[in-house]
């Protein structure tokens, strides 16, 4: 007797709970389906279990009075939604950390870059001086050097990000990760023993993909392994330890400075000592049981939920749940096939299949819309013009003035402390301000302190105030990135995309990353060569507003919002979305700014009431339906 979420049931698709299909179902359909489950899996020997934990699942608020539980197993689920990260179990704590350090081996590479001040010297460059060489050879060379330090991002952007889910498909999340480790362990090696341009160029590309990859994929193994009450701030570790890591390859540069012609290559080579240990760690972990689901893989699935649990009765409870989910999730598509080949479609690669939905179901399109401009506008903002390049754009004036290029250095590191440091408020900050709120508040501030320090390069250098002016207005940037544009892009990335489309969706987007990072990479020595280090951050100074501008109009705001709500947020036409921000969304802020505060708070443009009633209409489909006759 099939469940109502699959081919052969009662209730069409639109009805369903997606998030847990199994509340309303009747419990001989449950029992039914759970024992024909185990007979076709292989798992009669949890029966027991499975039909406890189904039980359960069709009614989690009564969980106390299911039968046939014992009292450790209901203690077990009265404080699985409470405890800590300290609480949770052995296997899981040390996921959470290998994952951490996966962030960490992500930044030390892009911030090494106190190398920059010393390799194309002594691999036959000359990006200085012109006195170093002819006009053409200049010029050659500086196109060389800026190849170099973009090759990670383009190259890896190009082939990394899709190597990502074929590689995932096949071997694993974990086999994934390791993949990409792999990469970034020999290609920082190879970086530190190259002889020619051309050696360390190869050796970047090798780096770019290892680190594109690894950026895939990562937060998708974290949101799948994690449990839903910490899955936020596991997450948000990802910004926070990128940041760790940008410190400690700011802190490379520090450390290797003074020791002659090895400096640079310790400095490329820094970036290998954090991926040792992730490549040690990474199959101490357990498999993701999603996507051991997907594959049909339920003993296994069965057996990794064992290590992320406290009791197997959690882990049985789980499994099925999990199965299910996937199933309702693939009937919310209205697909006319057959039970079984309903069934077979995770296990399909189905890859182009995934990436061609993600532009013509509208869903989709408008999560992909919003995740990609937010990926843009970390680009926009300049950050990384100050991490890939901070010893050559604050190290203006001599060059061959030792103090002068170690001021820039110093520069640098406190950016990276000061990345690291203040990316702790945003755990606090990003789930109760909101991401839009987040975002619109602090890029004004973006814009204002990178012109800021623009103007105060006009200090005289011989001017003690020359160096402090300018490194505090890099901090003051560095804080309002780091609360706002530091974590939102990623954290909403992992977040918009449903559950079969996740890992392809999460690829375009870091694609567009990382792409716009190596446009960067490859064009900022040029522009500071013309423009110079006033020009460049007062470029991206108005590269703000119009990132400003993009995020206003085409990010929607998903604070606090489930998987049923996010596919309501998203539902709405990205044209009807400007319309209303554009007619409502901007009188208001007119109307606050030129009142001082004392207007009306404006109300969020979504606003969900999670009681048995269903979804209350938000405020932005009221206005839709009144102004263009828009049906919810």
């Amino acid at each position: 007797m099939p469940l109502r979420f699959i081919p052969g049931g009662t209730t069409t698709s639109c009805k369903i709970d997606v998030g847990n299909p199994l509340i309303g179902e009747a419990p001989a359909r449950v029992e039914a389906a759970v024992r024909t489950f185990a007979e076709e899996n292989g798992l009669l020997d949890i029966l027991p279990l499975l039909l406890a934990g189904a039980t359960i699942s069709m009614n989690p608020e009564e969980f106390r009075d299911v039968l046939g539980i014992t009292d450790q197993q209901r203690a077990a689920l009265e404080r699985e939604d409470n405890m800590t990260f300290w609480e949770q179990t052995k296997e899981l704590r040390t996921t959470i950390f290998t994952c951490a350090i996966a962030a960490i081996v992500q930044y030390v590479p892009q911030e090494s870059k106190g190398a920059n001040l010393n390799w194309p010297h002594d691999l036959g460059l000359h990006t200085g001086s012109p006195n170093g060489g002819t006009t053409d050879r200049r010029t050659r060379d500086l196109w060389i050097f800026a190849l170099v330090n973009a090759a990670p991002f383009l190259f890896g952007a190009i082939c990394g990000s899709w190597l990502c889910d074929p590689f995932s498909f096949k071997g694993g999340r974990r086999f994934a990760i390791c993949f990409a480790g792999v990469f970034c362990l020999f290609s920082t090696i190879g970086s530190a023993c190259a002889h020619t341009w051309q050696q360390l160029l190869a050796c970047r590309v090798l780096l770019g993909i290892g680190m594109c990859a690894k950026a895939s994929i990562v937060p998708v193994y974290a949101a799948e392994i994690v449990p839903a009450h910490i899955r936020g701030s596991v997450v948000m570790n990802w910004q926070v330890y990128d940041a760790f890591g940008s410190l400690l390859g700011f802190s490379a540069n520090l450390a290797f400075h003074n020791i002659g012609t090895l400096a640079w290559r310790l400095q490329l080579a820094a970036p290998c000592l954090p991926a040792i240990p992730l490549l040690c760690l990474i199959y101490t972990c357990p498999e993701s049981p999603r996507f051991l689901i997907k594959k049909g893989k339920f003993r296994q699935a069965y057996k990794s939920l064992l290590y992320l649990n406290e009791t197997p009765l959690q882990a049985a409870r789980d499994l099925y749940l999990i199965h299910v989910q996937n199933l309702a999730e693939i009937s919310s598509y209205n697909l006319n096939t057959p039970e079984q080949d309903l069934k077979e479609f995770w296990r399909a690669p189905g890859f182009w299949r995934k990436f061609y939905q993600l532009f013509t179901v509208q869903r989709m399109t408008t999560s992909l819309l919003a995740a990609v401009v937010l990926m843009v506008a970390q680009q926009l903002c300049g950050v990384n013009v100050i991490a890939f390049y901070s010893s050559t754009v604050f190290s203006s004036g001599d060059s061959t003035d030792p103090g002068n290029e170690l001021n820039a250095l110093w520069i640098g590191w406190g950016f990276g402390l000061t990345n690291f440091l203040a990316a702790f408020p945003a755990y606090l900050i990003i789930d109760k301000g909101g991401r839009r709120p987040l975002l619109l508040t602090t890029i004004p501030l973006l814009a204002v302190t990178l012109l800021a320090a623009a103007f105060s390069f006009k200090i005289p250098e011989a001017s003690k105030a020359h160096n402090p002016v300018i490194f505090l207005f890099v901090i003051l940037y560095t804080i309002f990135y780091s609360i706002g544009l530091g974590p939102v892009p990623f954290t909403y990335s992992a977040e918009v995309f449903p559950q079969g489309n996740r890992e392809v969706g999460m690829s375009v987007a870091v694609f567009c990353n990382f792409f716009g990072a190596g446009i960067l990479s490859l064009t900022v020595p040029f522009i500071n060569d013309k423009l110079h280090s006033i020009g460049l951050m007062g470029l991206f100074a108005g590269l703000n507003v119009v990132a400003w501008v993009l995020i206003f109009f085409l990010v929607y705001e998903t604070k606090q919002a489930t998987l049923e709500e996010m596919r309501k947020i998203f539902s709405v036409k990205t044209k009807d979305y400007v319309k209303y921000q554009f007619f409502e969304g901007l009188p208001w802020i007119w109307k606050y700014v030129v009142t001082l505060g004392r207007a009306q708070q404006k109300a969020p443009p979504y606003r969900f009431r999670r009681a048995r009633r269903g979804i209350v209409t938000s405020r932005l489909e009221a206005y839709l339906f009144s102004r263009m006759n828009f049906h919810s």
